[in-house]
């Protein structure tokens, strides 16, 4: 078994010098001060792995609006069930196992999704059981077959072990 790394997201510079990165599950661009490095994630679906784990920013040069126009920002999924938004990818919500509505404006022609990691649904049972404490860092460990996909950059494959704390 082995313990998942933290995603690194390139990072576009604002005139400003604020940072930019693309978020691909909620489909925003979401902006962070000055300086690279580990960043929380300001994902508003419940089933991003960002949310989880942050991620890092690597430096990747200026904000273009070649960039801005190559990233169309969409409204997120949203569940039927418990009303949470989920990412593109959610065919079923995680926290209480409805089926996934698109949103009447959004449109998602030539995408054809990608299922949840099946350990997002263990960490946030968990996390809601046991919440962590104000004030503290709660550390999570995913630990994936050997030959799981995640490893290799795609969607989970196997059943991780998950350890809170």
């Amino acid at each position: 078994m082995t313990d998942v790394t933290i995603p690194a997201l390139p990072a576009y510079e604002n005139e400003d010098g604020t940072l930019q990165v693309w978020c691909e599950f909620c489909t925003k661009w979401h902006t962070h001060g000055v300086g690279g490095g580990h960043r929380e994630s300001h994902c508003i679906v419940e089933d991003s792995p960002y949310v989880i784990t942050g991620y890092v920013l690597q430096l990747a040069g200026p904000m273009t609006d070649d960039l801005r126009k190559r990233h169309r920002q969409r409204k997120p999924k949203l569940c039927r069930g418990c009303s949470v938004y989920l990412s593109r990818f959610a065919e079923e919500c995680p926290l209480c196992g409805s089926r996934v509505a698109v949103k009447t404006h959004q449109r998602v022609e030539g995408r054809s999704g990608g299922p949840v990691p099946s350990y997002v649904s263990k960490i946030l049972t968990a996390t809601r059981l046991d919440p962590p404490k104000p004030g503290t860092v709660t550390h999570v460990h995913v630990f994936h077959d050997d030959g799981c996909a995640a490893l290799c950059g795609r969607v989970c494959d196997c059943d991780p072990t998950v350890r809170i704390g």
